[in-house]
Parts: C-alpha cells; structure tokens; sequence
C-alpha cells in the first residue's frame, strides 16, 4: 500500500487486511483468530482457578478472552483487564505485581500464581462447572453480607474467647481485643472498629457489610472466618510475632501511601475520562465528578471530598492518607481504578453509565 501512498498508516493497512478476510475491522480479525487457534497468544491461560479451600473455601476467579483482549474475572465477575508485555507475565495496571502461569506442556496451565513482593500465592485450575458453581456462590454470599443484622448481647467471658491475634497465609492479619466490655478489631493497616455480636460466634461491622465468625475448641477460638465481598476467608490464631511478620508487605505499602504529596498540573479535559460510578462493594459504591478542572470522589455514606493530581492517573486525597489510581483502555476512557489505603490496594470496577445501555 504504501508503494503507491507513501501516507498509509499501519492502522489502515490492517483494516485492508481483516476486509480480505470478510471482518469488519483488525480487532475482530484478531479475536477470531485467537479464539480458533488452541495454540493462539496465551489460550493455555484460559480458565478457572481456585485459591487454596483452606484459606478460602470459595473463590474461584478466572482468566477469559473478550473482544480478541485478557481479562481477569474476580470470584464475583468482575473483570479487569490483563496487559501481556510478551515475557510470560501477565499485568494489572495499578496493582502490584504480577501472574505467571504454570503448564506441564502445550495444554491449559494448572495453576496461576500472583507475585508480589512480600509472597506468591498461588491458584489451582479447576473446572468450569465448579468455578461457575463458586461464582455463584460468592454473589449470593455478597448479598447475604449486605443485609442488615441484629446484635445479641454477649458476657464478657464469651468475648474472650476470640482476644487474641490471627493470620492467613496470604498476608492478612488482624488482632482482638475488649475495650469496655465490647469486642474490638485492629485489621493490620487499619484503624480499631467495634464488631457487634449477632450470636455467640458471629459478629458484624456496623461500618461494612463484613462480619467475622470465630471457630472454637475447648472455650478458646482457634481461628476465625472474615466474610467479605462473597468471600470466606480462613486467618488462624497465631501469636503476636507470626501475625507481624505475616504483614510486612501490608506495613511497607502503608509507609508509601502515608508519605507527603505534591500535587501537579494536568489538562483538564483529562478529568472527564474519570467521571463515572465504580463499584466498592455490595453496598458501596463510588462517585467520581469534575467540576471547574477539579476531580471530587464520593463514596457511599461518606463526604464528598476533592482529590488532587500527583499525575494525570493517579490522584490522593488529604484528609486521609489515600491515593486512587484510574486505568484507562487504548481510547483513554478509565475502564477501573485501584484504591490504594490502609497498606492495601483494591481494585473496583466502573460500572456502566446509566445513561445508555450497558
């Protein structure tokens, strides 16, 4: 083509091609051919996986191909996408990290597992009616964690059963204690919260939809399940050095996000590729608006706040120590952000505008 128009562009000479071949455009092309071919760019990732049942009992997420471009499904669905720079990882834009895959040969890979710099944790395939069967199961549990509950009183010689500290193979750790006569929780990172007893071994937060069950032999918990975003999660007793070595990495991510910022200047037309609504969780959710070449983030049941650029992705707030990073696709809309606070970086997706069809 450029033989006789020395002005051609790349893009120009693909769309040539994919019509040669009766598509409507490159991307279509590309994701026919992904799809057909078994041996296609990194079809061996394709599938289910499941985090160890005994740290947690149902999570399953996924890694699936949509519109010729890797994604990956959280235990409840949503997708984030997956960047391959071509050297055998996989990417998150905005997290930490990153996924390879393991693989006796040419076939699927049976496990995936995401480093990070504190660990590896890793994911056993499964198959898809199970990993469905867990999706299933997680979304149900979500909504289960989004009703409202009931406190039952408890004496004091119930509640300390469960004092003491706890922590799960995959970093997280949290401690308990009794302060005036009521239970109260420390999640590594984070501040102290009151738990409310709904029965003699289950508590809630009043705060999020997240309640803990202790599990106990001989008038003493052993360990002790987080309910939280459709996921139950396993963190055993410990002793008080286990649990701080079990959350360097939380303590390290911390010191970063509570360092000083210092706000730049970016184009403000940048701003409208961030408005949108972006889901936190069952009961959550997230509202980024622009204003005068201004960004303000709301989330539910809290203030409205303005957040400041440090760069034309990444923003922070300062009443709090906490940043927030937006992801954009190819054409620069934010397709997720991650929110970066308490040492923890938590991805949410954006939801669909309401405005037009999904």
């Amino acid at each position: 083509m450029r033989a006789l128009d020395a002005s051609v562009k790349l893009v120009e000479a693909q769309l040539s091609i994919a019509r040669d071949y009766g598509f409507a455009s490159w991307r279509a092309l590309k994701a026919f051919v992904d799809r057909a071919s078994p041996d296609g760019p990194r079809a061996s990732w394709l599938g289910f996986y499941r985090h160890d049942p005994r740290i947690m009992t149902n999570a399953a997420v996924a890694v699936v191909r949509h519109e010729g471009r890797l994604w990956f499904e959280t235990a409840t669905g949503e997708r984030l996408e997956l960047r391959d720079p071509g050297d055998g990882r996989a990417l998150i834009s905005g997290l930490e990290g990153h996924f390879t895959f393991e693989a006796d040969g040419p076939g699927p890979a049976r496990a995936l597992l995401h480093h990070r710099a504190d660990r590896t944790v890793r994911l056993e395939r499964t198959d898809a009616a199970t990993g469905k069967a867990m999706r299933a199961a997680a979304r149900a549990s979500e909504a289960d964690q989004a009703r409202p509950r009931v406190e039952v009183p408890l004496p004091l010689e119930i509640l300390q059963r469960y004092v003491g500290h706890y922590a799960s193979a995959v970093g997280v750790a949290l401690r308990t204690g009794i302060r005036y006569g009521r239970l109260i929780v420390q999640v590594a990172g984070q501040p102290e919260l009151e738990v409310i007893p709904e029965s003699e071994t289950r508590f809630f937060y009043r705060q999020l939809p997240v309640q803990l069950s202790f599990l106990v032999a001989e008038d003493r918990a052993t360990a002790l399940i987080v309910h939280q975003n459709g996921i139950e999660q396993r963190l055993d007793r410990v002793s008080a050095e286990e649990a701080e070595q079990a959350t360097a990495g939380i303590r390290e991510r911390l010191a970063e996000q509570q360092r000083p910022r210092i706000p730049v200047a970016i184009d403000r037309a940048i701003l409208g590729r961030y408005v949108g609504r972006y889901r936190v969780d069952a009961a959550r959710t997230l509202d980024v608006t622009a204003e005068d070449g201004r960004l303000f983030i709301e989330i539910t049941g809290q203030p409205r706040f303005e957040v400041h650029p440090e760069s034309e992705r990444r923003f922070f707030w300062t009443v709090v120590a906490a940043q927030i990073s937006f992801v954009a696709d190819t054409a620069g809309a934010a397709t997720h952000a991650v929110l970066h606070q308490n040492g923890r970086d938590l991805p949410i997706t954006r939801l669909p505008d309401e405005r037009t069809p999904a």
